[in-house]
């Protein structure tokens, strides 16, 4: 039997790469002093965060659980 591979490990990658350049960029920015820069980075975090939590939350509702098959 042929699977797919696991949400589980792709999510890892997807998250350091979307998430992770204004996550650092923001902390980096705010310790410079450049303090308008580092909340703007701040907030596109939050907000890649936020976009990728109710998409799987979402996605998690719409598809229906594979009973018993793994």
């Amino acid at each position: 039997m042929r699977h797919g591979p696991r949400l589980v490990l792709l999510l890892g990658g997807f998250l350091t790469l979307t998430a992770g350049s204004p996550g650092l960029r923001a902390p980096t920015s705010l310790a410079g002093g450049h303090v308008p820069p580092g909340f703007h980075d701040l907030m596109g975090f939050v907000t890649v965060v936020t976009t990728v939590a109710v998409g799987l939350l979402a996605g998690a509702a719409l598809v229906p659980a594979r009973g018993g098959q793994t």
